[in-house]
């Protein structure tokens, strides 16, 4: 049988502080913002059809809410203990969720940009979905 402290040093290889979990969150958002609006030049498309530009840009800007929303669940999530691999793939849906939707805004490859957005999001989704915290945190009220 394994000591308590033989346990505890294991949790804590499996675990990481939530504090360094929420700051890379928003470290790589940031990140992943800057570089995808450092990439493309959204004035070729607008010059050409200005009405679809702002159609898209109004799509992107719909997507940073639920960026936001999705950023606000992680960070509340990254703040329990989280074993590295679900925190990293909490870490990868949202980053590519911001990256997407800073390249749908500089309306550049929107296609593949889209079908990132969607794959972050299901990620995040699937990983809260199998994540027992969410349905032990909504029986406790």
């Amino acid at each position: 049988m394994a000591t308590p402290i033989a346990l505890s040093a294991t949790h804590a290889a499996h675990t990481a502080r939530p504090a360094r979990w929420s700051a890379l969150l928003l470290a790589g958002v940031a990140a992943a913002a800057a570089l995808a609006l450092a990439v493309g030049d959204p004035a070729v498309l607008l010059e050409r059809d200005r009405e679809l530009g702002t159609l898209l840009r109004g799509m992107a800007a719909i997507k940073a809410l639920l960026v936001a929303v999705a950023v606000a669940a992680v960070v509340w999530r990254l703040r329990q203990p989280v074993s590295v691999r679900l925190a990293l793939g909490y870490l990868a849906g949202v980053w590519a969720m911001t990256a997407a939707t800073a390249a749908i805004w500089q309306l550049t490859a929107i296609g593949a940009a889209a079908a990132l957005f969607h794959a972050g999001e299901v990620a995040v989704l699937v990983l809260a979905w199998r994540d027992g915290l969410w349905a032990r945190a909504g029986r406790r009220r």
